[in-house]
């Protein structure tokens, strides 16, 4: 199964099909889990894929062993923080 691939896709420009959508499926369940909504609990290999992002993103900002003992909500928080700071670093 694909990461978050049994919660639904929503689009934060709208609905997913009017090719307006921007942010993958990651992003957009990233940022559901971060804002708070009410979504299962996170499986083991996606937050260990969470915490492997966040600590690849960050560039050293963040690092594993402090990230595994986030709730969900703040880990997904964390990865959407490191990708902003890896998009800041790298000129993007």
């Amino acid at each position: 199964m694909e990461r978050f691939g049994d919660i639904s896709f929503v689009c934060c420009r709208g609905p997913v099909d009017t090719g307006y959508c921007l942010c993958s499926r990651d992003e957009s369940t990233l940022r559901r889990y971060s804002a708070g909504e009410i979504l299962r609990p996170m499986t083991a290999e996606e937050r260990a894929w969470c915490v492997d992002e966040a600590d690849r993103a960050g560039e050293g900002y963040y690092n594993s062993e402090e990230l595994t003992g986030r709730n969900d909500k703040d880990l997904a928080g964390a990865v959407l923080n490191a990708w902003n700071m890896y998009v800041r670093s790298n000129c993007l």
